[in-house]
Order: C-alpha cells, then sequence, then structure tokens
C-alpha cells in the first residue's frame, strides 16, 4: 500500500474548488474532531489526576507555598 502526504496547502487548495455547503461541513466535521480530542485529552489528564491523587503523589499547601515551588 502506498502512503501520499498532502501538505496543508494542498488540502486548503482542495478546500477552495469545494462548494459554500461543502465547505461548511468540512469545518463542521474539523470542530467536531477537535472538540472529542480535547475531550479525551481532558478525560486522560483528569484519569492521571485522580490516580496522583489516590496514590498521594500530590502537593498540598497554600497560594504561597505554591508560587515558592513554581519559582524553584
Amino acid at each position: 500500500m502506498t502512503t501520499s502526504v498532502i501538505s496543508i496547502q494542498q488540502i486548503l487548495e482542495s478546500i477552495d474548488t469545494l462548494g459554500k455547503e461543502e465547505q461548511c461541513m468540512i469545518h463542521d466535521i474539523l470542530e467536531r474532531r477537535l472538540i472529542e480530542n480535547n475531550r479525551d485529552e481532558w478525560i486522560l489528564l483528569k484519569e492521571q489526576a485522580l490516580e496522583d491523587y489516590h496514590t498521594n503523589n500530590v502537593k498540598r499547601g497554600n497560594l504561597d507555598e505554591l508560587m515558592t515551588d513554581l519559582d524553584d
């Protein structure tokens, strides 16, 4: 199987040849995919945070202590 690499410019040029309705459909599809990808990333972050919390792999303290840790 041959894999071809298409540049972003080629993709945009191809989209430019489409009608307005088709371009809107592509926009909607891409927007939904980005939302889904972001949702998946947030789920992974949440799961990691819960795991860290349950294994006591978190730092506790007030804002001043947090700022000190960030400066170090």
